[in-house]
């Protein structure tokens, strides 16, 4: 009488391993796509609230005090792509900083006419003199999109993207309360001012600068891209209003729809 062996063969087993190597790539790619969207996400919605965040600043002063009680709060400077960090160190092409900024100025009357011009009568700045040196006024900080994310312009990928850089004012019009948003396309190096300005660079750094020809209000949009500066298939589209008054103003636009300035 013959005894049959049982057990698997040879291909039996090649077909179950492969299965399984195909089973378990399956599963570790689709985990890798979904942490990837995951912290894509994250980074769109945290930019999203950095600049919602600056408008209930400038709305709500009480908390950025500047430790003058003859300056008084009128906004936020918000500075893109500066060439020195908040510790006069470089700043490298690779990373995305932002920086924000309290604005203070003097007090006094000066009507309802145009704001830029009341805050340059007013001595309007980012930086406070305390004796013979500098300070920051209020409270300053410095943002880094998460996770690697790049902060770019709606441009194309022409051997590489270019990052968004500019200046933004949020301000409220010491009479009458109201928030102006304005945008000058280029970069008020504070940072670097502190570090090594004149004197009267310093005392002049906003007030210099503040006019209509270089301050506009006009629609922007900011294009996160999830690789940092390197070629991406993928940029969500954050939009600032026109001379938005609120957090209202900061919009995150639909990846796939048509609004999406930033390509794909």
């Amino acid at each position: 009488m013959k005894v049959r062996k049982s057990g698997f063969t040879l291909v039996e087993v090649s077909l179950f391993l492969a299965v399984t190597a195909l089973l378990f790539l399956g599963v570790t790619l689709g985990v890798r796509g979904s942490v990837f969207q995951q912290r894509y996400t994250d980074s769109v919605q945290s930019f999203a609230e950095f600049l919602r965040n600056v408008y209930a600043e400038v709305a709500n002063v009480e908390h950025t005090g500047t430790g003058r009680s003859d300056l008084v709060i009128y906004g936020k400077l918000i500075t893109f792509d500066e060439t020195y960090d908040l510790y006069g160190n470089k700043i490298t092409d690779e990373e995305n900083r932002i920086f924000s900024y309290t604005i203070v100025g003097k007090t006094g009357d000066i009507g309802s006419g145009d704001i830029l011009g009341a805050l340059k009568a007013l001595e309007a700045n980012v930086l406070i003199k305390e004796g013979s040196s500098y300070k920051f006024a209020g409270i300053t900080q410095e943002y880094i999109p998460r996770w690697g994310a790049g902060v770019q312009t709606t441009a194309g990928y022409a051997g590489g993207y270019q990052p968004f850089k500019g200046t933004l004012l949020v301000v409220r019009h010491p009479r009458s309360g109201t928030i102006n948003t304005y945008y000058y396309n280029t970069t008020i190096e504070v940072n670097n001012t502190m570090r090594s300005g004149s004197a009267s660079a310093k005392t002049s750094l906003l007030t210099s600068k503040l006019n209509s020809t270089n301050f506009r209000t006009k629609e922007l949009d900011f294009c996160i891209n999830p690789l940092g500066v390197a070629k991406s298939n993928t940029r969500r589209d954050i939009r600032l209003v026109e001379n938005a008054r609120n957090a209202s103003g900061v919009e995150i636009i639909s990846q796939d729809g048509s609004e999406n300035r930033c390509g794909k």
